[in-house]
């Protein structure tokens, strides 16, 4: 394994921060957490702007319920969205582990090639699963 890195599914930083913070069970009931959180939901972005979000299934800081809740926003309001939703992955290493599937998009975008979608994936009957393949276009 790598130095430094403690083997196994949760990081250390996960576990200290499911220790000591946001200890009751849901903060979106409560107050002033719930309007604070409401008056900080992202709203859609321009239609011609494409959207990659990436997820990890295993995430327990970052849940994927509330990370689909975005680009199912996004897309009713016209955009194009990638989910990539990486299936062992939790918050502590995602964006390492993103990171070449993120590069290989974005060079896809300066490349002139359209941004794959996913939204009718995100709103069939499936939507609750992953919506990715893994393949960035």
């Amino acid at each position: 394994h790598r130095v430094g890195l403690r083997p196994g599914p949760s990081l250390v930083s996960q576990r200290r921060l499911q220790n000591h913070f946001l200890t009751v069970p849901d903060i979106t009931r409560i107050e002033p957490w719930r309007s604070l959180l409401l008056q900080h939901i992202p709203g859609p972005l321009p239609t011609n702007v494409p959207l990659l979000l990436t997820q990890g299934a295993a995430d327990t800081l970052v849940l994927p319920s509330v990370t689909r809740a975005y680009p199912a926003r996004q897309c009713a309001a016209g955009g194009r969205v990638r989910l990539l939703v990486l299936p062992d992955a939790g918050s502590g290493f995602l964006a390492r582990d993103s990171a070449e599937a993120a590069v290989e998009w974005m060079a896809a975008r300066f490349a002139g090639n359209p941004a794959p979608d996913d939204c009718a994936a995100l709103s069939g009957p499936g939507a609750a699963t992953d919506a990715s393949t893994g393949e960035t276009d």
